[in-house]
């Protein structure tokens, strides 16, 4: 589930998704049941029949479905730094983070790009 996942938000992030992972996701999220209850004077509720892995995966299953109906999902990345793969939220207005933190892997990442032009430029 968690590699299925953070599949998912690095494609967020632009990298091309690695099918076989998903499909790997898809299949964990099958014996999961999740139900709603409603109720007319607070939010639905979503549980499970069963207190087990599976149940758990069909929460976390259900949220990251409802964060992509809402437009939220899209704002849900994994970092592209270099060995860090941190997942955040992309909080900038136009929605173009690729790193979750500019003074941390941003920095690296930009400071890489500038030795390397710097390298071949010499």
């Amino acid at each position: 589930m968690r590699r299925g996942l953070r599949e998912l938000l690095f494609a967020n992030n632009g990298a091309t998704p690695d099918q076989a992972i998903i499909s790997r996701l898809n299949e964990a999220l099958i014996g999961a049941s999740v139900f709603v209850q409603l109720d007319p004077s607070k939010p639905p509720d979503f549980t499970t029949v069963r207190r087990d892995l599976d149940g758990a995966l069909g929460i976390l299953s259900t949220l990251a479905a409802l964060a992509q109906l809402d437009g939220r999902w899209s704002r849900l990345k994994a970092c592209r730094g270099v060995k860090c793969g941190w997942t955040f939220y992309d909080h900038s207005r136009n929605g173009s983070a690729s790193w979750c933190s500019m003074s941390v892997c941003g920095s690296r990442t930009k400071a890489r790009e500038y030795r390397r032009r710097r390298k071949r430029e010499a």
